[in-house]
């Protein structure tokens, strides 16, 4: 009998080490569902801006943007880099316009997309409230915090819902001299749904500051519109 239950101790002990590994990739596999990345996806969104100047009147622009991962090649780190094409386009009745072209890759740890030539760590694994990491670790612009707001909770852009979305916030930081604010939020297997951008410098001379009179700056908006795959 001493026998029969050690043997059975040992059968259990295997069947939770072969759990615990299998889960292992499921997690960072639905993780990674975040930023789904293949050839042939795409995100249509609309984008309105404000960039405000101090030699000129602020610029007000509304567009289609429209992002697409159209290849992909296996990369140094043993996972596989996809090529990003972005165009514009002013509404739904024009052509699509070549803006530029970024890079995505998702490792074991981490979702990291290249805004052309420079590196930002989107997403950190596995994901989590409150979650923090530097997403300037990979470039040289230096140390800039994430954190990730809410996780797995529905998102409303738009005026659609989307279900199990990551909110992470970049910057949050509203003084008298300038305002940071900096958020995006992904919902899983369709990818980036909404960014916001408030990033302002506001006068400091004697007769304006603490006013928040706007010396230059950016107010962006970018929010889905449409997604699929050719």
């Amino acid at each position: 009998m001493k026998h029969l239950k050690r043997y059975l101790v040992l059968i259990c002990g295997a069947i939770a080490v072969v759990a615990c590994q299998s889960s292992d990739p499921e997690k960072k596999l639905a993780d990674a569902q975040y930023i789904p990345l293949q050839r042939g996806l795409f995100q249509i969104y609309d984008v309105n801006s404000i960039t405000y100047s101090e030699i000129d009147l602020p610029e007000t622009l509304s567009y289609q943007l429209m992002t697409e991962v159209v290849d992909s090649f296996p990369n140094q780190d043993g996972y596989y880099t996809y090529v990003l094409h972005r165009s514009t386009r002013a509404d739904s009745t024009a052509a699509w316009v070549n803006l530029d072209t970024w890079s995505a890759k998702i490792t074991g740890q981490q979702a990291v997309i290249s805004e052309e030539n420079t590196p930002f760590i989107k997403l950190a694994f596995p994901i989590s409230d409150t979650r923090k990491w530097d997403g300037n670790a990979l470039n040289n612009i230096g140390e800039n915090d994430y954190t990730i707001e809410s996780a797995g909770k529905s998102s409303v852009v738009g005026s659609k819902s989307y279900k199990d979305c990551v909110t992470v916030i970049q910057n949050d930081d509203d003084n008298l001299v300038s305002t940071d604010i900096r958020q995006e939020v992904y919902s899983r297997n369709i990818g980036l749904i909404d960014v916001e951008k408030t990033q302002l410098n506001y006068c400091t001379d004697i007769d304006c500051f603490g006013q928040k009179k706007i010396k230059n700056g950016l107010i962006y908006k970018q929010t889905i519109r449409y997604y699929g795959s050719n």
